[in-house]
């Protein structure tokens, strides 16, 4: 369950008025899908494919893939000095809520 992105209302509760997702974590969702699993381009033209193709090959011989790269951008932001709760939070929450907006 990723919250602020799944409802955690109950079924009536949630036909009868649904509440939204949280518009800033589906930002942050998003943007965590688009760096870590994306690459700019399409196969439907040739300015599309020239875009895909320039970022492709680089992408394939990187040592860490995007998602580990972008974990490690989030570990290295996130404050180093955490204790009690936050530091438990911080330790629960799901990675791509970690990266900013």
């Amino acid at each position: 369950v990723r919250p602020g992105l799944v409802s955690g209302q109950s079924l009536d509760a949630f036909f009868a008025a649904p509440q939204g997702p949280d518009r800033r974590a589906y930002a942050r969702f998003r943007r965590f899908l688009l760096e870590t699993s994306q690459l700019e381009g399409s196969f439907y033209s040739g300015a599309g494919i020239a875009a895909l193709l320039e970022r492709l090959p680089g992408e394939m011989l990187e040592a860490r893939d995007a998602y580990e790269r972008a974990l490690a951008g989030a570990e290295a932001a996130r404050p180093v000095a955490m204790g009690g709760a936050a530091a438990a939070a911080a330790e629960n929450e799901c990675p791509e809520r970690r990266l900013a907006i």
